[in-house]
């Protein structure tokens, strides 16, 4: 977990300002390993259900689509029609644009940990 959930669960009450456990036995800044796996998991969850995919290994960022007029505005910085995204058999737009916009485009993005990005990528 993070400093920052320590110190919100801490800094509570009459004890404010410092943790009633102390830095070092603070059970916010060491969680049970069952613990950090159950959070992690569901976070996945919710950030796939809300459109997120990985773009970044290296960094673990994750992003989605922004906006809705998304493939217009791919079409406009590739300077082509929106048509040429569509699949020839008709099955909707290709999923690779999608992905592309995503990674290249989107300023919906985020930095996970390295649990949450795992899990996530398995979803994909």
């Amino acid at each position: 977990m993070t400093y920052a959930v320590h110190m919100a669960h801490c800094n509570m009450g009459d004890y404010e300002g410092s943790c009633k456990y102390g830095d070092k036995d603070c059970p916010a800044m060491h969680p049970a390993p069952e613990l950090v796996e159950f959070l992690e998991k569901g976070e996945a969850a919710q950030l796939h259900e809300k459109g997120y995919i990985c773009i970044s290994n290296k960094y673990r960022i994750i992003g989605r689509i922004d906006r809705d007029d998304w493939l217009m505005v791919l079409a406009k910085q590739m300077n082509c029609s929106p048509a040429n995204y569509y699949r020839f058999d008709g099955s909707g737009i290709d999923p690779q644009w999608k992905e592309h916009y995503i990674r290249v485009h989107t300023k919906d993005k985020l930095e996970v940990s390295e649990g949450v990005f795992s899990r996530l990528k398995k979803m994909r």
